[in-house]
């Protein structure tokens, strides 16, 4: 269903309803209520069809596996990553390590 015509659909009960003395509304009311629910029994019919569609799709999908695990590639890379930081700390320590030394006598 087109959400314009669910709002319609509210707004003209909410009319009825606020109209309703003594009951002359009432056969109106039971009218735009029976609309609605024949509007949720059509949602519920394109939604049922949607997910059926989804399973199916779904279905055909291959399952997902685990990776290989390659250790000698794994080993190689965290071997890189500890060469470059130790590299890093290297470069940033010494020259702060000079610089504090240089006010040291006898150095």
């Amino acid at each position: 269903m087109h959400p314009a015509a669910v709002a319609a659909n509210r707004v003209l009960l909410g009319a009825l309803v606020a109209t309703n003395f003594l009951g002359q509304n009432t056969p109106a009311i039971a009218a735009t209520e029976f609309d609605y629910v024949e509007m949720w029994a059509q949602d519920v019919g394109a939604m049922v069809g949607y997910d059926a569609g989804a399973g199916a799709a779904a279905a055909e999908l291959m399952p997902f596996g685990v990776p290989p695990l390659d250790l000698a590639g794994l080993a190689g890379q965290v071997a890189a990553q500890v060469s470059t930081a130790a590299t890093a700390a290297t470069g940033a320590v010494s020259p702060a390590l000079q610089g504090a030394l240089a006010g040291v006598p006898g150095w």
